[in-house]
């Protein structure tokens, strides 16, 4: 005899809240970089999706270390689902060397002007400049000078930072070089003339070589230097203000959820960051001179003494 039933409504449900529908994602990641914010931005990315009940399996490349041609076919090979990248070196690569058909989601890029809008989505770098210079007034209040050195291709980029240190009656003092190689002479000319000098996130000048001549120089003469992150902080900057690699990587990890939900890169388009920290370097304030202010010092997610 054959019998039938009904499963009961209840019972489904309960199976489908305790088993979560789990399903995967394969994601490769290309990185420009190889240092622990890129680690916590991959880590929380991937955590936000396991909490969705996305299983992910990553595949990650440090870009520096890949041969393009072969890096190239072993993506466009693996049928991923979401290729991720951290850089703009490896965003540029992904948007004109990578299938077509695949999405890209990218962070850490501070400026890209995204050429195939219909794949790529993803979170910009930038730290609001009026939160740069407010950093300044709170911390380094006697500053009254403000030195930049950039390249051509972020003047634009510069001009907004411009209006920010003038919007708070600072002197903006400027240098536009074309390569590092002039950095150092561009340096020297500026140090005497100002009293706070702020790094740009131009990756055409600053390298190890640069970075450790800003440092050295402008603590000789006592100039106090705003960097882009906590390990500039650590390597001898004052203070930075940066987006939080922790929501950074959750941010992003929403942005791959919509994605594999069906929602186009296009739809979801290019945001900024959520959250920022700072980081302050008190053994530095004291070497140029600069008593950091208590309440600044209380309100820093990282402070190094």
């Amino acid at each position: 005899m054959k019998m039938s039933f009904k499963i009961p409504a209840f019972v489904i449900c309960s199976v489908i809240f305790f088993c979560g529908f789990t399903y995967g994602a394969s994601i490769s990641v290309v990185s420009d970089f190889d240092n622990d914010s890129a680690k916590e931005i991959v880590t929380r990315l991937q955590s936000y999706l396991s909490g969705k009940n996305i299983k992910t399996t990553l595949t990650q490349y440090l870009l520096e270390k890949e041969d393009r041609p072969a890096l190239t076919q072993k993506i466009n090979s693996a049928k991923n689902d979401i290729i991720f990248v951290i850089g703009r070196k490896s965003l540029e690569y992904a948007a004109r060397d990578f299938s077509s058909n695949t999405p890209v989601v990218f962070t850490v890029v501070a400026d890209y002007k995204v050429e195939d809008s219909q794949k790529v989505a993803g979170i910009t770098l930038g730290v609001p400049d009026e939160k740069k210079i407010s950093l300044i007034k709170e911390i380094l209040p006697d500053t009254s000078r403000v030195g930049v050195i950039y390249s051509n291709s972020f003047r634009v980029k510069a001009e907004g930072l411009q209006q920010a240190v003038e919007k708070h009656g600072l002197k903006y003092v400027e240098n536009v070089i074309n390569s590092e190689q002039d950095f150092v002479s561009a340096l020297t000319n500026m140090l005497p003339n100002i009293d706070c000098f702020i790094m740009f996130p131009d990756d055409k000048i600053y390298f190890s070589t640069t970075m450790k001549l800003l440092f050295f120089e402008s603590l000789k003469r006592n100039v106090p230097v705003i960097g882009l992150n906590k390990y500039y902080t650590q390597m001898g900057a004052v203070c930075s203000v940066e987006c939080d690699t922790e929501e950074l990587g959750k941010q992003a990890g929403r942005m791959v959820e919509r994605i594999l939900a069906g929602e186009s890169p296009n739809a979801i388009g290019i945001e900024s960051p959520k959250r920022f920290s700072t980081s302050i370097n008190l053994i530095t304030a004291q070497k140029c001179g600069r008593k950091i202010p208590q309440e600044a010092v209380n309100d820093a997610q990282k402070v190094f003494q």
